[in-house]
């Protein structure tokens, strides 16, 4: 059976059969949902770029149902572990699913130690009648902090009104070489 021309929400499909004498019996009805899948449209992190230590935030907002009598139960997140940008099932790990969507769905994610470059996460949402979307996949640079090897001030007294100097000594940016103060 093909479902293109079906309209959305609940259908009912009615069978008879046919004896060899040409009788037909009563017709028979089985009510039949037809679902589509949720969307989630944006998903975001922050903070963006990351730091290799600290906690992100991951947001998936404007998730809708393509059905006109749905809701969306829940969105779960998932860490891409290796990295390539396609969901596994197998190997990427369930970081939570948020059942509240009234200020966006949600989740924490704390990172420790991570190496500069690429993370990825997935959001998926599921509606009320158990379809689920396909991945959408959100992306942020994790970099490492500048660093300030001393500070120093011009006096080690100062008159409120006076005018102190600050100067940042060593400072660089692993990542890009000298840093700009």
């Amino acid at each position: 059976m093909l479902f293109r021309s079906w309209g959305l929400g609940t259908t009912s499909i009615f069978a008879r059969a046919l004896d060899s004498l040409g009788n037909w019996s009563n017709p028979v009805a089985a009510p039949v949902y037809l679902n589509v899948s949720p969307t989630v449209n944006t998903f975001a992190i922050a903070p963006s770029p990351a730091r290799p230590t600290g906690t992100l935030t991951l947001k998936a907002t404007s998730v809708t149902d393509g059905n006109p009598d749905g809701s969306i139960a829940s969105v779960s997140f998932y860490r891409d572990v290796n990295n390539n940008g396609k969901f596994d099932a197998a190997i990427d790990t369930l970081i939570s699913t948020d059942t509240d969507g009234s200020d966006g769905f949600t989740a924490d994610y704390a990172i420790t130690d991570a190496p500069t470059g690429t993370m990825r996460f997935f959001a998926f949402a599921t509606d009320d009648k158990g379809a689920t979307s396909a991945a959408t996949l959100a992306s942020v640079a994790v970099t490492k902090a500048p660093i300030v090897g001393s500070l120093t001030a011009s006096t080690g007294l100062v008159s409120k009104g006076a005018s102190l100097t600050l100067t940042a000594n060593d400072v660089s940016d692993p990542e890009i070489g000298r840093a700009h103060v």
